[in-house]
């Protein structure tokens, strides 16, 4: 009786197991439907962590011997990193250093000034972008303008504005998409004139994040030259709003898996902070510390040409 009870016991788990694996199966294939429906960007942006319990599922599976449910979880996880290709996709690193860009979301409630401006001088930045430079964050931008040529700040919405701070000077007029979250300044650089992005986008859907990108979108694609931009993207580097953005303006993202949004109920982190780069130009992006910020800052170095 009982090791019949004990065989049924082991059957339903093996079904539960199925069960699970085919759902995280239709999870990430609905994760890339982004294209279709900004839905699908809302479950892109939890891969890693669907991708972990996926292969966590596998164990399980092979404990209970659960065949058919270890394939459908293994297959599934072999498409969700496929599917992330941007991560891994591999970049030419610089063979010398140009020019060193530092990218970090403040936190709109972030006190810790000096601790910015800290890590800025610390990693020698030549070009500096902020998002949620807000009343609060506000000291970091005026401790920084008086050491760079250049400090252009573009209002948006109430956690803060964007800004773009260069010891480059310009090579033309700063474009402010007021609202959108979104300032480009051309800046003339050793390899000829480049335009710098700082880029904040808002939680996707069912928050507005598709109908922004595509209107950043819109404004990229009508400028000529090459471009670089940095920021917030609130969105995963595979996820359609990032891509959107990356098509229109010619460039991609530099690769790497950067968990640079920390919060304890989202481990081990999401990507969501992201530097996009021409055709041609050489990076390698590392993750910096927080400096008071829920966003880890990002240090980029990159060879122009």
């Amino acid at each position: 009786m009982r090791q019949g009870a004990g065989a049924g016991m082991i059957t339903g788990l093996r079904r539960l197991a199925l069960l699970l694996a085919i759902g995280g199966t239709c999870a990430v294939l609905a994760g890339m439907g982004g294209w279709l429906h900004p839905a699908g960007d809302s479950l892109a942006a939890f891969r890693v962590q669907l991708l972990m319990g996926l292969v966590a599922l596998s164990g399980i599976g092979v404990l209970l011997r659960a065949r058919a449910a270890v394939a459908v979880a293994m297959a599934a996880a072999l498409v969700a990193v496929a599917a992330s290709w941007v991560t891994w996709w591999p970049m030419e690193v610089p063979q010398s250093v140009d020019l060193r860009l530092y990218s970090q979301n403040l936190r709109f409630t972030n006190a810790e000034a000096a601790a910015v401006v800290g890590g800025v001088r610390a990693f020698d930045a030549d070009v500096v972008i902020l998002q949620e430079v807000s009343e609060t964050t506000l000291p970091v931008f005026e401790m920084l303008s008086s050491g760079y040529d250049v400090a252009e700040l573009c209002a948006f919405g109430t956690v803060g504005g964007v800004a773009v701070l260069s010891r480059l000077p310009l090579a033309g007029p700063a474009l402010c998409e007021r609202g959108q979250g979104f300032l480009l300044v051309p800046l003339q650089t050793s390899a000829g004139p480049f335009s710098f992005g700082s880029a904040h986008l808002p939680w996707p859907w069912p928050h507005q994040q598709a109908r922004q990108a595509a209107k950043v979108a819109g404004v990229v694609a009508g400028q000529e030259g090459r471009m670089i931009i940095a920021g917030d993207f609130n969105m995963v580097p595979w996820g359609a709003s990032v891509q959107r953005i990356a098509r229109a303006s010619r460039t991609r993202v530099v690769p790497g898996l950067r968990l640079s949004f920390r919060r304890p109920d989202l481990w081990p982190g999401l990507p969501l902070d992201h530097v996009l780069v021409p055709e041609g130009v050489r990076a390698r992006s590392q993750l910096l510390g927080a400096f008071g910020s829920d966003h880890l800052a990002v240090g980029t170095e990159l060879e122009l040409r």
